[in-house]
Parts: C-alpha cells; sequence; structure tokens
C-alpha cells in the first residue's frame, strides 16, 4: 500500500481537498492530527497502518480526532478486518460525533460494518440519539462478510443532507454504491472517530489507514427528469454561468438549450426525446464560480415515461396497535421505492374501500422507506424514519382489509388484501405485531410473501423488514375460478395479481364447445371479465383455457383447462349433508361437507346453513357469490381452512369454502340444517355423540359420516364414525361409504364377514332390504352359535319398501361380541297377517 506511486500519488489528491487527514506514514497518531480515547489499544504497524491492539477479552475500543466537516463533505478510509466479522466482532466508523468518547452517550451517524451471523454482513448507516441508534439504511448484504475483508469505503453528504455510501471490497478505488438516505436531523458534528468491538481472540484484528475528510469536489448533486426532454440538475457549489451547451451531452448528443435557475441548479433541454430507462449526462468543463474547480465527469439518470405498477409498495401494515409492544398505538403503513428512481408522491392516494387519503408533495428516494400514518401521529413515528401524516385516514381493519396506493391519474400501483390469516404466530393476531412484506421483489405475493413482524418491538416501521428474505414468485397464475355471471357472461377468477399493463387478445381464451368471444377485460387485477358472442348450453360442460396472460411479476400462465356449466334448479336429494366433526380437536375447527348427488351442476350461492336446535337460530350464508358445486362434488364449509387440512393433510383443500362464521355445534348433541337460495330447508340431521362407534375411547377429532346416499340423512343408521386411522375424510369420499343393492321382496347381509375395529375396511354389517310393499313391520334379532339372543337391532319397526339397518358387533349389553358366527333373523308381519322370516349367518372377527 505505502509502496504503489500511484497510490501515492492519489492520495496526494486527496490530501489537497482535505479537511484532515491521516495515512500514520509519520509513524504516530498524537498529532497532525492529535487522536483521543484508548490511545494505548493502538499502534501504528510495521506497514504504517492503524492496528487494534485490545485486550484479550471481550472489550470496545476507540479513537476520536476533532472534525466539524459534516455537510457538502466527502470521507475516504481504509478498513482491513481479516476475519468474518459477527455480532461479538465488527467496526463502527463514526461520521460525525457530538461526544469525543464514542462509547457514551452521544449524537451523530456511524457507518456498521459487520456484526451479522453468517456472510450477510454489510455496511449499513446509522443515527444515534444520544444511548440509542437507528439503523437508517442498509447495504448490500455479504459485502463485508468473507473470511477475510479489505475494504476501502467513500462516503458523501451533500447539501440537502443526503448520505451516500460506496464501497470497494477489494480495497482499492473501483467504488460501487452501498447505499443512499436522506437525514438532516444532525447538521453539525465536532469528532469522527472509529470503535472496534472484538472478542477476546481478535484484538489485534483490526486495520485502518488511509483517513481523510474533504470538502466534497464541484459535483451534481441532484438531478430530476421534467419530462422526455427536460432534466433538472443542482450542483453542490455555485458555478460559472460562463457554461455552453457544447459542454453537455446527453446520450452523446450535445443539448440544445440551458436555462439558470441560480447559480447552482440548471434547467437542461435535449435535443432529442430520453430513452426509456438509462441515460448518459455527459459534462466536459463547467467550472465553480470561482474558476477553481472543474468538472468533468458523467452520470447515468433514468426516465420512465410514467410512474409503474410496482413502483412504490405497501410493505408493511400496523392495523392493530393494541396492545402495544414498544410500537405508538396508532396505525401505519410502510411505503418502500421499489425503483431507481426518486418519486414524488403529491396527489398519490391510499385508500380502502371506504375512505380515501391525499398524500402531500413528498420525495420518496430510491430503495428506502417512507412511514405513512393519521396526521396527528406524525410526531410518534418520526423517531422512526422518514414520516407522513394524511387526513383523512383509511382506518385499518383488524380482521381484514383492501389497501390501494394509486398515482394521481387513479392507476393502482400496489394493492393489499390482507387478513388475519396472514399470521403463522396466532398470538400476533392479538394485537401489537405488524404485517411484513418478506421478499420485495415479490409484490404480487399474498399471504405466502407476508407474516407477523419478529421484532421485538413488532414491526420496524421506516427500515427493513424484521422478516425479510428470499421468497421470489418462479410459478404463473392459475385459473382458481369460473364463474357464470349470466348465460353470456363468464368471470374468471386467477389465484394471483395479474400483468394489467397489456389489453386481453381474444387469442387469449379459448372454449370448447366454441361460443364465440365479443370481448374481454380484466376486472380489478385478479379476474378477467368475458362477453360471449352465444349464449351458453344447459347442461353443458365447457372448458376454457388461457394463455399468454401474465401475473404481475412477470411469469406467463402455464397451459391449464378449466370445466365450467350453466347452474340448473336443484331437486329434493340433489345437495346432502354428507359429513360432520362437531368435537374438532384443540385448535382445529368444525365442519359440514355437502354432496351434490345429482348429474346437475348447482348453484349455492345465497344458501346457508344453521343449527335448528337453537332458538331463535342465525342462518350463516355459504356464499354471497356464484359458487358452483360439480356433479358429484363434495364441499367443505368451515371457518378454518387452514388448520383443517393441517389436522387432517389427506383432505381436498381445493374443495375447502372458508366460511366468515358458523353454527355453534355442542359436543354431546346438535343438529345442522341446509336452506336453499329461497329460504326452503333442503335437508337437515341431528346427531348425538352417541351416535359414534362404541369402541371408542374418545371422539375428539372424529368426524361422523353418512353411509348411503339413498337413506334418508335423519336416519341414525344411515351414519357412523369415521375411520380411527383416518379419522376424518374432508372434500372426499367418506372412509364408510356404502351403496347397496337388494331383489325385490328380500334380506341381505353385507359384507358376509366383518371386523368392527374401527379400521374403515368393514367395520359393521349392512342389514339390506327391499319389499313389496310399505307399511310392513320388522323385528331384527341377532343370535349367536348356541341360539342365544345377544342384540336387539329392531322390534315391532313399520318399514318402508327399501333400507337397511347395521349392526357394528355390540351386544346388547354393551360389550363388544365374541368372534364368531351369528345368525341375522328377519321377521316381517303383514297386515292381513301373513308372516315371513329370513335368516342370514354373518362372521365377526377383529
Amino acid at each position: 500500500m505505502k509502496t504503489s506511486y500511484f497510490l501515492l500519488f492519489l492520495f496526494s489528491y486527496i490530501q489537497s481537498f482535505a479537511q484532515f487527514n491521516d495515512s500514520f506514514s509519520d509513524n504516530n497518531f498524537n498529532s497532525s492530527p492529535r487522536w483521543t480515547g484508548d490511545t494505548a489499544l493502538f499502534f501504528i504497524n510495521a506497514d504504517l497502518q492503524l492496528q487494534s491492539s485490545g485486550k484479550q477479552q471481550s472489550e470496545e475500543i476507540y479513537l476520536a480526532t476533532r472534525n466539524i466537516l459534516t455537510t457538502n463533505a466527502e470521507w475516504h478510509f481504509w478498513v482491513k478486518m481479516p476475519f468474518n466479522p459477527s455480532s461479538s466482532n465488527y467496526v463502527k466508523i463514526y461520521l460525525t460525533s457530538s461526544s469525543p468518547n464514542l462509547t457514551n452517550s452521544l449524537y451523530g451517524y456511524y457507518l456498521k460494518i459487520g456484526g451479522s451471523s453468517g456472510n450477510i454482513d454489510g455496511i449499513d448507516l446509522y443515527r444515534q440519539d444520544g444511548a440509542s441508534s437507528i439503523k437508517l439504511s442498509t447495504g448490500i448484504p455479504g459485502r463485508a462478510g468473507k473470511n477475510s475483508n479489505t475494504l476501502r469505503i467513500k462516503v458523501i453528504r451533500d447539501l440537502n443532507y443526503m448520505w451516500k455510501v460506496f464501497s470497494d471490497t477489494l480495497g482499492g478505488f473501483d467504488f460501487s454504491p452501498e447505499l443512499s438516505f436522506q437525514d438532516s436531523t444532525y447538521k453539525t458534528g465536532d469528532y469522527f472517530g472509529i470503535t472496534c468491538i472484538h472478542s477476546s481472540t481478535r484484538n489485534k484484528d483490526f486495520y485502518f489507514d488511509d483517513i481523510s475528510i474533504q470538502r466534497a469536489p464541484l459535483s451534481i448533486i441532484d438531478l430530476k427528469v421534467s419530462n422526455a426532454t427536460d432534466i433538472v440538475i443542482q450542483f453542490n457549489k455555485k458555478i460559472s454561468r460562463s457554461v455552453k451547451t457544447h459542454n453537455i451531452k446527453i446520450n452523446n448528443s450535445y443539448i440544445r438549450d440551458i436555462a439558470f435557475v441560480n447559480d447552482s441548479v440548471l434547467i437542461l433541454k435535449s435535443e432529442v426525446i430520453f430513452r426509456k430507462g438509462k441515460n448518459i449526462l455527459a459534462i466536459d468543463g463547467i467550472l465553480d464560480l470561482h474558476l477553481k474547480e472543474t468538472l468533468q465527469d458523467s452520470f447515468e439518470f433514468n426516465y420512465r415515461p410514467a410512474i409503474e405498477p410496482g413502483s412504490v409498495l405497501i410493505t408493511e401494515i400496523y392495523s392493530d396497535p393494541t396492545p402495544s409492544k414498544g410500537l405508538p398505538e396508532e396505525e401505519y403503513i410502510e411505503l418502500y421505492n421499489n425503483s431507481f428512481d426518486t418519486i414524488n408522491l403529491a396527489g398519490w392516494r391510499f385508500s380502502d374501500p371506504s375512505v380515501s387519503g391525499v398524500l402531500p408533495s413528498v420525495e420518496i428516494f430510491p430503495k428506502s422507506y417512507l412511514i405513512i400514518c393519521p396526521s396527528p401521529s406524525i410526531a410518534e413515528f418520526r423517531p422512526f424514519g422518514k414520516v407522513i401524516g394524511i387526513t383523512p385516514w383509511p382506518s385499518l381493519n383488524n380482521a381484514s382489509d383492501s389497501l390501494n396506493l394509486k398515482d394521481p391519474s387513479g392507476k393502482i400501483i400496489h394493492s393489499v388484501n390482507y387478513s388475519l390469516d396472514w399470521f403463522t404466530n396466532r398470538l400476533s393476531m392479538e394485537g401489537g405485531v405488524a404485517l411484513e412484506m418478506i421478499d420485495l421483489s415479490n409484490p404480487c405475493g399474498e399471504s405466502d410473501n407476508w407474516d407477523g413482524s419478529v421484532a421485538s418491538i413488532g414491526g420496524t416501521p421506516g427500515s427493513e423488514n424484521s422478516v425479510n428474505s428470499i421468497k421470489p414468485d418462479l410459478q404463473g397464475p392459475i385459473i382458481k375460478n369460473v364463474q357464470l355471471l349470466d348465460s353470456l357472461t363468464i368471470l374468471i377468477e386467477l389465484d394471483e395479481k395479474l400483468d394489467i399493463s397489456n389489453q386481453i387478445r381474444e387469442d387469449n381464451i379459448t372454449i370448447s364447445p366454441e361460443t364465440g368471444i365479443q370481448n374481454a377485460m380484466y376486472k380489478e387485477n385478479k379476474n378477467i371479465l368475458i362477453a360471449l358472442t352465444n349464449a351458453i348450453k344447459v347442461s353443458t360442460l365447457y372448458q376454457i383455457s388461457l394463455n399468454g396472460i401474465r401475473d404481475c411479476n412477470g411469469n406467463y400462465i402455464a397451459k391449464n383447462q378449466v370445466s365450467f356449466a350453466l347452474p340448473e334448479i336443484p331437486h329434493e336429494g340433489d345437495v346432502l349433508i354428507n359429513e360432520i366433526l362437531f368435537n374438532p380437536y384443540p385448535g382445529g375447527a368444525d365442519f359440514v361437507e355437502l354432496y351434490n348427488n345429482s348429474a346437475h351442476f348447482i348453484d349455492l350461492k345465497n344458501w346457508r346453513i344453521f343449527n335448528a336446535e337453537n332458538k331463535n337460530a342465525t342462518t350463516f350464508s355459504i356464499s354471497t357469490r356464484p359458487l358452483i358445486m360439480e356433479p358429484m362434488q363434495f364441499l367443505v364449509l368451515t371457518s378454518d381452512p387452514k388448520s383443517l387440512i393441517n389436522q387432517y393433510p389427506n383432505g381436498k383443500s381445493k374443495n375447502f369454502i372458508k366460511m366468515s362464521s358458523m353454527p355453534s355445534f355442542n359436543d354431546d348433541s346438535g343438529n345442522i340444517s341446509l336452506l336453499n337460495s329461497s329460504g326452503e330447508l333442503f335437508d337437515s340431521f341431528s346427531y348425538t355423540e352417541k351416535m359414534h362407534h362404541k369402541i371408542l375411547k374418545d371422539p375428539e377429532g372424529i368426524s361422523l359420516e353418512r353411509i348411503s346416499f339413498t337413506n334418508p340423512t335423519a336416519d341414525e343408521s344411515n351414519w357412523h364414525s369415521a375411520a380411527s386411522g383416518i379419522r376424518s375424510t374432508p372434500g372426499y369420499g367418506n372412509s364408510q361409504h356404502f351403496e347397496f343393492e337388494t331383489l325385490e321382496n328380500s334380506f341381505s347381509v353385507q359384507p358376509l364377514k366383518f371386523s368392527p375395529n374401527d379400521d374403515g375396511k368393514n367395520d359393521f354389517a349392512l342389514l339390506t332390504y327391499r319389499l313389496d310393499n310399505p307399511g310392513e313391520i320388522a323385528t331384527i334379532t341377532v343370535l349367536d352359535g348356541l341360539g342365544r339372543e345377544i342384540k336387539k337391532i329392531a322390534s315391532n319397526q313399520l318399514l318402508g319398501n327399501e333400507g337397511f339397518f347395521q349392526w357394528d358387533g355390540i351386544a346388547e349389553d354393551n360389550r363388544k361380541a365374541d368372534i364368531g358366527v351369528y345368525m341375522i333373523i328377519f321377521e316381517i308381519f303383514r297386515l292381513n297377517g301373513e308372516k315371513q322370516k329370513f335368516k342370514k349367518a354373518v362372521i365377526l372377527s377383529y
């Protein structure tokens, strides 16, 4: 380092501008400049570098020197740490401090180099307010996370109090940007310094060199694009008015005109329209006012004709601020500028479905955050970062809400439809915890890309989210549902937000049989509305597929095809109650399963369920939107699909319908009743806990399943406990389902061998019958191998034309019958006095 002529020359150039510099080439740090602090714990090594020499213990050591240059200034320094930093070994470079004692309370700014576990250590900017510190901006992760780190760092703070940090991770002068952040809290300072936090084994492993602080050379500190041909540039110093158009080029073409706003601000007019994206401004020979400095440099700037969706993101939502864990007990949202442009939010709107608030003129810098809260709460959030308030404030609902951020033209830039189930930790749902976006590069993600904050105070307003992680969206959208609003209008619902910047073409949609498409358009950001030329026909199954449709992350929809049909009016017995879980596991939820027992498509819009045993029972809507039930489809109604699939992973979640609330079902007995859209009773089932199999020690978490679709819902013998190994079958066929056939005027037992061990295989014997005439009386008796009666299944019971009884292997005294052969005696008594008797053998095993 000391032997390179080039470096000596470059450093001498830096010295000529410096407020002070120290290369330690004089082999001391006691003068020119004088450093104070833990002077006994540092030394100048043989390479003429400042090196730590702390005690062999965990401690914090520091040196400080006088410096009052804090604005329109430039810092340079070299740092070496021949190890991977950690929370026990890292560096703080105090760019400005109110006190020379860097371990006590002070006011100023510092860079933290390292301090994280793993290899994600970076260079981060902090502000210290007395004894506490706030991270203002995060550098690029991993820049200081190597096993050995040699860094040269450049820091600029301009007249607008914008901090910019650059680094070369090889220790040279090829600087790359790390971060930028505007903060004017402290405009002056008195000291510069370094602090080493080390463990007992790293006490001598911190090296520093080439430290300088200078007034910033003539430079451009701000550049704004006014329109497609004009930019406004601001210099950090007054400039000479001798500047001419031939001193400036944009994209290699001389500019057309120059206008001075004042001595340091120019308006430049280009000969040609700016390129979309990156443009190059080249300066050649602009002089400062005193003709002592010349600017010759090039600058990149971005031109975007309009703000694109996703440029500014809603990244944090604090809808339930009580009980507070440390944050103000006021609502807020956090915005993040996801672009590379400074964006002025004047005239933008933040809204929910009922209230819209207008944002004031405020700039949000690239890759930086902005807190938005109710106007009276601004002061409470100011310690956390840049904040604005709006009135009126769209009050954030605790359970769920739909939030939109729109530009002045009304275009939606970002939207979030959050709900409580986005929290993976149920305790976070109780309040005091903000929802945070996980991966900012996946702004279209919803529940999969949001979670409750894990910060100790419940949120991270104005800074990087505590749940920040890489969670990319690599999959295109999927058709979630197809609704027929009428015979000529189709609404397609997709599972994620779409790229709605381009119009839908007719060739993006295929419908078979062909109907003809009149037009199609995006409806909101997840739906596609299609107007047909020819009406959809009844009882015809159609297929629809999409192609060329992208989600808002740019992923194209994969090959897909979804069926749909025009629903028909259902008849009695078409929709059946098929399964019920009324005693769920702890943390679980009740559910009711319906089954479409027809060949028709049935719309459950405005159908309702209720518990008929409750006086003045409240009815609960299944859906207020079209909900088509396909032939032979199962649908599960529950308030908590997530816990249901967690407890029953074999369940078919695509058939789960989330209810905002459900009827209350007691564990001992209750009722579930189904009303159609006209309010007519369509099906009803009254259950008791005693209907569960007698061998069950605890029926908790086990549902009651319907055995046959043909026998009445109200028939208790038509229900049985789900197999113990399965426990429940939400969304698919029942474990105990059984359909039977009987001949005219006959009696049968199926199967001939059964094993009532609750494994879901032949757990009971079905005693089925079919009679020539209804109104006959039957008695059914079970005899053991010695001819002794052990169970009376029916006694003088009035029968219909057909039906069944079941024997679950339980004897009259509620004990399990022994293994063996049993005789089922079926006696029929007719009104004319005739009597008929059937005998069927059945084998019981376990």
